[in-house]
């Protein structure tokens, strides 16, 4: 399984979207959560 967390959050899960995710949906998340 291969998930992606930040302070306990959920942001990505492989086995929910059954594909890795693209580095800039993860730094959008992250930018998202700065904002």
């Amino acid at each position: 399984v291969f998930e992606v967390c930040v302070d306990g959050d959920l942001i990505f899960s492989k086995k929910e979207l059954d594909r890795f995710p693209e580095h800039s949906e993860i730094f959008a998340v992250l930018d998202s959560m700065q904002a």
